[in-house]
């Protein structure tokens, strides 16, 4: 299969009149003006020769909107630290935000994935979208290579596109391309790509991965998020078979599977948006036809995962409540990260046939002096999932099938999988 070139409606063939004109790195800044809105590609498309250029010339950002889809662990750069007057909008809380956010320069938009792309393509343009592609083919195409989630969706809604040109961004099967004579500005460089780490798992996720890998079976397709516990996850599957991946990003455990043979030799049997690891994975890309890129429309709808069978969506939230209630995204009032794409999932694998909508989570935080599984989400934080569209919900002490359940049956469920210490207390403030 050949990349195909999937522009949203809106940004039309050969818009230049000519070539792109050539920028060193520190001629970008000179391109922003005051009130400009700044589309930043995030992920492992993250622009880096052009967010240094930024980062040596601060006061070009004055009174700047910087947006993108930044993953925490990931992309670090803190855009409000480039100068007092930029606003940053946000999909994600990221750690990097957090002194802006006090500050009052982030702008929190609480989106699904797939709105989020939706936004993106439909929404206000971009006055200029830092990009960051490989160079052009034969045909003249540049490719969103190993971040082609919402790739699309800005090609088709920017005034004016910066792109870094990097022969290290590899031409990855499937994924949207845009002709070089689309671009406007072009900045050649040559590095590695954004690197991602997870970590090792600790003896709890490994636990908790255990109980996860009983309900996968020969011939699931898999959608997990990102962070140790998928790393964790995917360790334990390599004696499955006929297994594929159908998720919004994939990273270095993917090559046990693959090496193990617990995923099969087909072309597209890893379907994704974007892929985040060590040289390594980057380098089987580029010559394993089994992965396929794809954009957000494609990985996160439910028109697009409601026609797959048996599709197991494992996601992760910070707590649970007696009614099955997730919350993702806040602590103590605080908005640490974002809704992301784990309702689409959720709802996804609710609507394909066979499949399980997971949520994996520890039973205790904070060295275990408090627990995961709550009577009520406090008023202080916010209801990510609502308890309509959870399903499973694993803990180290097993699994809770919510599904078709009552009220009253849920709540025991879950009480038999919170750490034990609390179960008595789950119980009081069940008759509270």
């Amino acid at each position: 299969m050949s990349s195909v070139r999937l522009l949203t409606p809106g940004k039309k063939k050969g818009h230049n009149a000519g070539m792109p004109k050539k920028l060193s790195p520190d001629q970008v800044p000179d391109l922003l003006q005051p009130g400009q809105r700044i589309y930043v590609q995030g992920f492992t498309g993250e622009p880096t020769a052009l967010l240094d250029a930024l980062e040596s010339a601060p006061e070009k950002c004055k009174d700047v909107r910087f947006y993108g889809v930044w993953i925490p662990g990931v992309n670090t750069r803190d855009f409000t630290a480039l100068h007092p007057t930029v606003k940053v909008e946000l999909y994600f809380m990221c750690p990097q935000f957090s002194g802006g956010w006090e500050r009052g320069q982030i702008e929190y938009v609480h989106l699904h994935y797939t709105d989020v792309y939706r936004r993106i393509a439909y929404g206000p343009p971009a006055d200029l979208a830092l990009v960051h592609v490989s160079p052009p083919d034969e045909n003249g195409e540049c490719s969103s290579g190993v971040s082609s989630d919402f790739a699309p969706a800005i090609f088709g809604n920017a005034k004016q596109i910066v792109a870094e040109v990097n022969p290290n961004m590899p031409r990855t099967i499937g994924a949207a391309t845009i002709p070089y004579t689309d671009l406007d500005f072009v900045v050649e460089t040559e590095h590695e790509l954004v690197p991602y780490d997870a970590g090792e798992p600790t003896p709890d996720m490994i636990q908790i991965a255990k109980t996860v890998s009983s309900v996968i079976r020969d011939g699931d397709t898999l959608q997990f998020g990102i962070g140790k516990l998928p790393t964790a996850i995917l360790g334990l599957l390599a004696d499955k078979r006929e297994v594929r991946i159908h998720s919004g990003m994939v990273t270095d455990p993917v090559l046990r599977l693959l090496d193990a043979g617990a995923i099969p030799d087909l072309p597209g049997a890893i379907r994704t948006g974007a892929a985040a690891g060590s040289p390594p994975l980057y380098d089987r890309i580029k010559t394993d036809s089994r992965f396929e890129f794809v954009d957000v429309r494609l990985t996160h709808g439910i028109a697009a995962t409601s026609r797959i069978d048996n599709l197991v969506a494992i996601n992760s939230a910070l707590e649970v409540d007696l009614t099955g209630q997730a919350n993702a995204e806040m602590t103590a009032g605080r908005q640490i990260s974002g809704t992301g794409g784990l309702v689409d999932f959720l709802r996804g694998a609710h609507a394909s046939a066979g499949g399980r909508p997971i949520i994996a989570l520890g039973a205790t935080a904070r060295g275990g002096t408090i627990s995961r599984i709550v009577p009520h989400i406090a008023p202080e934080n916010t209801i990510t999932v609502s308890r309509a569209d959870v399903g499973l919900v694993v803990t180290e002490h097993g699994v809770a099938d919510l599904r078709d359940k009552s009220l009253g049956e849920r709540a025991d469920l879950l009480i038999s999988i919170a750490d034990p210490a609390f179960r008595d207390d789950l119980r009081r403030g069940l008759r509270s």
